[in-house]
């Protein structure tokens, strides 16, 4: 089965749109982690 160009795109743009969220999260996680606790 073959995709044309724009079915790629946007599949490549879904999946790249799930990737961001989940390491914004993650950011967001370990930044809110690291201000509760400060290393000093």
């Amino acid at each position: 089965m073959q995709l044309n160009r724009a079915d790629a795109c946007r599949h490549l743009a879904v999946h790249l749109d799930d990737e961001v969220g989940s390491l914004l999260d993650r950011a967001r996680t370990t930044a809110r982690n690291r201000t509760r606790q400060p290393e000093w």
